[in-house]
């Protein structure tokens, strides 16, 4: 995980991120209990990833230039890379309707269930809540701590690899 401290952005001013910090639970260690999740996504997570691009994203591409940064996650060769459903959701199949337009053309287009895009679109939200690449946490000293979940990101970079796309 990459640790930036700073306590004010760009424009000088201190970082408010009150609306896109979720508390902890109770009974963690001292110096984990000041620390928040920030919360990427949801009603102010673009607000929240602009602010925090701002203010540390110039650090972290020094801090990986002075260190040559090469990561290796090592991922388990046996694991199915790309199959996982919570990262990444199925999708509705499409349904080919066809009609005939004024002309008397015959026009086809996709149509989608409702309730399964629905669905697809709560267990989007519900990865991206729970289960993000990035993990990020902030404290009010101004501390930020950014941390990835390297199998978050391979089972959805692998998924297009494994898909049978033919029919699309």
């Amino acid at each position: 995980s990459l640790s930036s401290s700073s306590s004010s952005s760009s424009s000088g001013a201190a970082m408010d991120w009150s609306k896109a910090v979720e508390e902890e639970a109770e009974g963690e260690d001292a110096d984990e209990e000041a620390m928040h999740s920030v919360l990427l996504i949801g009603p102010n997570g673009t607000q929240a990833t602009r602010r925090l691009n701002n203010e540390v994203g110039s650090s972290m591409q020094k801090f990986i230039a002075s260190q040559q940064y090469g990561h290796n996650a090592n991922l388990d060769a046996g694991v199915a890379w790309g199959t996982s459903t919570v990262q990444n959701p199925v999708a509705p199949s499409a349904t080919w309707v066809e009609m005939v337009d004024r002309n008397g053309d015959s026009v086809g287009y996709r149509a989608y269930n409702g309730s399964d895009s629905n669905a697809l679109e709560r267990a989007i939200r519900n990865r991206d809540y729970h289960n993000g690449v990035w993990d990020v946490r902030a404290s009010e000293a101004g501390q930020v701590v950014i941390s990835v979940r390297p199998g978050a990101a391979a089972h959805r970079a692998a998924n297009p690899l494994r898909r049978d796309d033919s029919d699309t």
